[in-house]
C-alpha cells in the first residue's frame, strides 16, 4: 500500500485555449501530458473565455465536475449541456467540444485501458466518510481525494494518516481493492473530489515497454 500527500509545490500549471489548468497527478509521474505519454491525469483547470474549444485528446476518456461558476460543455451537432456542481459528466476525449461560461472544473482523463471515475462528497464538522476500490481484477487500484473546501485526515490501508489542507491532494493505491476513511478537520466542513482508477496489469506491462502513446 502506497500514500503521498500533493501540494501546491508539486503541481504544473500550462495554459490552454480558455484558461489555465494546473496538473494535479500524472501517472506515470515519468510520463508526460505534452507528448500523451500517460495512463491517467489529474488536473484542476480555469474556464476563463467563452466558447474555447477542449483540447483534442483521440483516445482518451475524459471524467469532468464542475467545482465553481457556471458552465456548459457543447458537443458539435448538440445543444449545449449545463453541468451542475460536483455532479461528473464523461465524454471521449476525441469529441470536440466547447465550453461556455466562467469557472473552474476538476479533470480525470484515462486512456490505455485504464479505468476511472469520480464522486464527491461532502463533510460536516467532525464528519467522516468512508471508501472502497471498485474490483476489477488484476492490477493496481488507485484512490485519490482532493480537498477542494476545508482540510480533512486521509487514511487508507497501511499508509499513514495524511492532512489535507484546501487545495491539496491524496494519492492512494495498492495491488488489490482497498477502504479508505477522511475525516473533517474544519468547523465548516470539507468538500472533497474523489478518483477511482484501476490499470490493468497488461497497460502497466505495455507502459514498461515503452508504448503506452500507442494504447
Amino acid at each position: 500500500m502506497n500514500g503521498k500527500r500533493r501540494t501546491q509545490a508539486d503541481f504544473k500549471t500550462t495554459r490552454w485555449a480558455g484558461g489555465s489548468t494546473c496538473e494535479l497527478y500524472l501517472y506515470p509521474e515519468t510520463g508526460s501530458y505534452e507528448r500523451r505519454d500517460f495512463l491517467f491525469r489529474l488536473s484542476s483547470a480555469s474556464i476563463e473565455q467563452d466558447g474555447a474549444p477542449f483540447t483534442p485528446l483521440p483516445g482518451v476518456v475524459r471524467h469532468l465536475l464542475l467545482l465553481e461558476g457556471t458552465l456548459q460543455l457543447q458537443k458539435a451537432g448538440e445543444a449545449p449541456r449545463t453541468l451542475l456542481p460536483f455532479s461528473p459528466v464523461t465524454f471521449s476525449g476525441g469529441e470536440p467540444v466547447r465550453s461556455f461560461g466562467k469557472g473552474r472544473d476538476f479533470n480525470l482523463m484515462v486512456k490505455g485501458g485504464a479505468k476511472g471515475q469520480l464522486s464527491c462528497r461532502f463533510l460536516s464538522e467532525n464528519g467522516a466518510a468512508f471508501f472502497k476500490t471498485p474490483a476489477f481484477g488484476t492490477g493496481t487500484y488507485w484512490k485519490t481525494v482532493y480537498a477542494a473546501a476545508g482540510a480533512v485526515v486521509v487514511q487508507g490501508g497501511d499508509a499513514p494518516p495524511m492532512r489535507l489542507e484546501q487545495g491539496q491532494l491524496a494519492v492512494l493505491s495498492g495491488h488489490a481493492p482497498f477502504a479508505a476513511e477522511a475525516a473533517c478537520r474544519t468547523p465548516e466542513g470539507a468538500r472533497l473530489v474523489c478518483a477511482d482508477v484501476f490499470v490493468p496489469d497488461a497497460a502497466s506491462a505495455a507502459l514498461r515497454r515503452g508504448s503506452s502513446r500507442n494504447l
